[in-house]
């Protein structure tokens, strides 16, 4: 099944704020492209980034109703700063 993304389907919430709605100014990113992420954030003072992930399934017309599950790859690097 495929799974679609749109330029707002992603927020980055870099001070752990638990929702990236009340996420303070700076913060973060909010309604971001998941392609196009930023390259680096700082992680947030109590060591937490949230990352908050939406999309749309794309079911075919024949597509067997039921529970699917599958990966989504994130890489993150510590690169010591």
């Amino acid at each position: 099944m495929t799974i679609s993304f749109s330029s707002s389907d992603a927020s980055v919430d870099s001070v752990g704020a638990g929702n990236p709605a009340t996420m303070p100014a700076g913060a973060g990113w909010q309604n971001t492209n998941p392609h196009n992420l930023p390259a680096a954030t700082v992680i947030g003072s109590g060591g937490t980034t949230n990352l908050y992930l939406g999309g749309k399934v794309l079911p075919t017309i024949d597509q067997t109703a039921g529970a699917y599950t599958g990966d989504i790859i994130l890489t993150v690097a510590y690169t010591g700063n």
